[in-house]
């Protein structure tokens, strides 16, 4: 390379450009909801400051723990949406701190929020965590 670069001096300026690698195009409704979340939450702790993905990565595992490993996007519905803003209604603000809350889906975290404390989250926590989840949906 060194010898041809000698020889011409536009081939040392174009190694100096990268070339992009292209991934092969996937229809949006055909991927995995995990996948596309884990993606997304990579994506953007590329962006954002160290830690401040936590609560993101909470709303994305509660979605991905309800609609499961292997749904995909495009078989999402408005009744899917609706169901989960039930279930997150219904969460206590300790919910996590719970031992058997560990890797627990949204469904357990409602069963486990509802033994043990009568509080629920408040509405601003709510619609956060569910703007969070449908960002994650949307690639907002």
């Amino acid at each position: 390379m060194l010898m041809l670069q000698q020889m011409n001096p536009t081939l040392k300026l174009l190694s100096l450009v990268w070339l992009p690698r292209y991934q092969r195009a996937r229809l949006l409704g055909e991927q995995p909801v995990h996948g596309l979340a884990r993606r997304y939450l990579k994506e953007l702790s590329l962006t954002l400051r160290p830690g401040t993905t936590k609560s993101i990565r909470y709303a994305l595992e509660l979605l991905s723990s309800h609609v499961g490993k292997k749904q995909k996007i495009g078989e999402l519905s408005t009744d899917t949406g609706r169901d989960i803003l039930k279930l997150i209604s219904k969460l206590s603000p300790n919910v996590r701190k719970y031992a058997k809350a560990k890797e627990a889906s949204l469904t357990k975290l409602v069963e486990l929020s509802q033994t043990y404390e009568a509080i629920s989250l408040t509405p601003q926590t709510q619609g956060r965590i569910f703007k969070q989840c449908s960002a994650s949906l949307t690639g907002a």
